[in-house]
This record gives C-alpha cells, sequence and structure tokens, in this order.
C-alpha cells in the first residue's frame, strides 16, 4: 500500500485513468460526429444486402413451375420526403413483392423503394434526398435469375454524398 503513495505511482495512475477516459471520450465523439446520412446509407446497406437470400427463400417456396420473379413495384413510399423520415402507408408496405424481397417498412425511412422487372432480370432501387435540393442519390442493387439460381452485382451508389 506504500507504493500507491509514492508520488511517482500517483502520477502513473493518474495519467492512466485520462488516457482509458480519454479513449472513450474519443469513441463517443467519433460515433456522435459521423453524419446522420452515413448512418442510413449503413442501415440501408444492411438492408439490400438481404435482399437476395429473402428472394431466393421466396423463390424456393413456390412450386417449380411457378418460379418467378415478385411483379414490378413502383416507388414506395409514393410521395417521397426530402430529410425527414417517413412512415410507409400500410397499404403500401402490403404489397407482396416488398415481402418477397424481405423488406420490412415497420420503421419511418427517408428512402423511396422501386422494384423492376425484365423477364429474368431485377433492380431494387432506392433512392433519397437527403438535403432537399431535388437531386437524389440512388442505391441500385441488379441481378438475374438464371440456371444456377440468383446473381446480383454489388449495391451501386449513384451521386454518393447528394
Amino acid at each position: 500500500m506504500k507504493a500507491l503513495k509514492h508520488p511517482t505511482v500517483q502520477a502513473l495512475l493518474i495519467g492512466l485513468v485520462v488516457i482509458i477516459l480519454g479513449g472513450v471520450a474519443k469513441v463517443y465523439y467519433d460515433q456522435a460526429s459521423i453524419p446522420e446520412q452515413t448512418r442510413r446509407n449503413t442501415a440501408l446497406g444492411e438492408v439490400l444486402d438481404g435482399v437476395p437470400d429473402a428472394l431466393e427463400k421466396h423463390l424456393d417456396a413456390l412450386p417449380e413451375d411457378k418460379r418467378a420473379l415478385p411483379p414490378a413495384a413502383g416507388w414506395t413510399p409514393a410521395k417521397m420526403s426530402c430529410a425527414e423520415p417517413v412512415q410507409i402507408a400500410p397499404e403500401e408496405a402490403a404489397d407482396p413483392t416488398w415481402a418477397a424481397l424481405g423488406l420490412d417498412f415497420s420503421k419511418p425511412t427517408t428512402f423511396q423503394f422501386r422494384w423492376r422487372v425484365d423477364k429474368d432480370a431485377f433492380t431494387l432501387l432506392a433512392r433519397t434526398d437527403s438535403d432537399c435540393d431535388g437531386l437524389y442519390q440512388v442505391h441500385k442493387l441488379t441481378g438475374e435469375r438464371g440456371m444456377l439460381g440468383l446473381t446480383t452485382e454489388n449495391v451501386k451508389v449513384e451521386n454518393p454524398g447528394e
């Protein structure tokens, strides 16, 4: 216990506490300073990453002679909001296409979604206007259904940061 009363040991302990608290504060500051749009994009990326698996599961559940991509679905929500999240209306969220893609619209979103189909090729679009200037940041997932199942490309982002 005498060692803890030595000024050098006390200074080292105080320094260690300051370093630990500084590290905790930096982590908190870094998290707080991540732009909201970056957080939204990260969450959207996680949603879009799950679409191919959900779509594959949906197709596997259908009888073999009925396996087709879900039908096209227009922009959902129908009216675009800029910057502020909106709750998608239950009648829009209930479209079976969104369920087949594994999209859950139970939480408000700043994104508007669209599903396009051309025979066995598909595109899922998610767009947002975070700064309300009428220009959209668009996330695009494309793919096709072939003999070996689904193939998709990496999500592409048009107008990043918009």
